[in-house]
C-alpha cells in the first residue's frame, strides 16, 4: 500500500530528548528509524510529512491530559 494522498504525518528531525535519567516510554530514535523504512518501502512520500514548530497548548490538550502537561511546562518529574 502506498500513501500518496493520505493522512499528514508530523515529524521533526530536529526534535529531541537528551538527559533523561530513566529510560524513556517512547525513545526517539525509533522515530528516525520508522521514517525511513516507510520512505524506504515506498508507503509514505516526503510531501505526506509536515512539520510543526510550536503547538498551542489546547492542540496539545486534545492527545495529553492537562496534568501532564502542567508538569511538562514546569519541568515537574513524577514517578508516573
Amino acid at each position: 500500500m502506498r500513501i500518496h494522498e493520505g493522512p499528514a504525518l508530523v515529524f521533526n528531525p530536529n526534535y529531541h530528548i537528551n538527559g533523561w535519567e530513566t529510560n524513556p516510554r517512547f525513545p526517539m530514535p525509533k522515530y528516525q528509524f520508522c521514517i525511513n523504512y516507510w520512505l524506504k518501502k515506498g508507503f509514505v512520500i516526503p510531501k505526506n510529512f509536515i512539520r510543526h514548530h510550536l503547538l498551542l497548548k489546547n492542540a496539545l490538550e486534545r492527545v495529553h491530559l492537562p496534568s501532564y502537561l502542567d508538569d511538562f511546562f514546569q519541568a515537574s518529574w513524577t514517578p508516573k
